[in-house]
């Protein structure tokens, strides 16, 4: 029931990630065996019951409120998508409830573990391979980027000479970031050890590579993070995303304006960038719970 037209709206047009279409696709699979089940032959004919009863049998299921809500988001998108083509008059998503998502605070490592961390990087990074994962490291904790982003990154989107990166974010939406002198001399290193390591190595492609001068792929760069984070005992998540909290964070607590934070993540709204907001106020508890004696 599903075209390849849908999946080629999701890449071309809405500019989703690989990862993303995927989930959307395996939702929309989900949905469609529902459909069969019930003898519904085309999405035509769905209505805001059958919707309904469909998030009555995934709840029953016990799926998290997280998940029902990005499985209707799929299906949500793929009604749209029908509507701007004729197939459909009605967008039977509208008018659903569901579960309210708990408020979940971004999880953040603390300064002391990032210094501890950094400071056994950079007495470590002599091989490519340790060069490289330092590297990793300073980028996400310099500038906030997406594992994605950090992926896509390229020596043309590196301008040594002003300082900043290009970076390409979600929709293909483009920002500059701003890096500092220590990061750009890092990476000048870098590209020397690339040089010498490959004759066949592109200045102009990817920066992150592989042992094998390849681009990096996304489960590389989570094992980097991921053994980098464990020996500093970071008790949190020790995925990429966590350094981008952790970016987001530290900015704050240093009183950065949260508009000016907001830039540099590459977020939409500055919906998204509150969240951090929240990181800040209990650090402010903690404080007045150790610090004021009518705590």
């Amino acid at each position: 029931m599903i075209g390849k037209g849908f999946q080629e709206y999701l890449t071309y047009e809405k500019r989703f990630s690989k990862h993303t279409v995927e989930a959307y696709l395996n939702d929309l699979a989900q949905f469609s065996g529902y459909l069969n089940d019930l003898e519904i032959e085309h999405y035509y004919f769905v209505t805001t019951q059958t919707v309904r009863s469909w998030v009555v049998s995934l709840v029953e299921q016990g799926l998290s409120p997280s998940t029902l809500h990005r499985k209707m988001s799929s299906v949500n998108t793929f009604y749209k998508y029908l509507l701007k083509k004729g197939e459909v008059n009605t967008n039977p998503i509208k008018g659903i409830q569901l579960p309210k998502l708990p408020q979940r605070l971004p999880k953040f490592i603390e300064q002391k573990d990032i210094e501890e961390l950094m400071s056994n990087l950079e007495a470590d990074s002599k091989s490519f391979a340790s060069l490289r994962d330092r590297l990793v490291f300073e980028l996400f904790y310099a500038t906030g980027i997406r594992r994605q982003e950090l992926i896509a990154l390229s020596w043309t989107d590196v301008d040594f000479s002003s300082q900043q990166l290009k970076i390409f974010g979600k929709g293909g939406k483009e920002r500059n970031v701003p890096i500092g002198k220590a990061l750009i001399e890092l990476l000048q290193e870098y590209h020397q050890v690339c040089q010498k390591a490959w004759s066949a190595f592109n200045d102009k492609g990817r920066v992150i590579l592989t042992d094998k001068g390849k681009p990096a792929y996304p489960s590389l760069i989570y094992r980097i993070v991921n053994s980098g984070l464990k020996s500093v005992n970071v008790k949190t998540q020790k995925s990429p995303h966590a350094l981008r909290h952790t970016f987001a964070t530290h900015l704050l607590n240093e009183g950065a304006p949260l508009n000016d934070i907001k830039e540099l993540l590459g977020h939409a709204s500055l919906a998204s960038t509150q969240i951090y907001t929240h990181n800040s106020i209990e650090k402010l508890k903690q404080v007045f719970k150790r610090s004021h004696p009518k705590a």
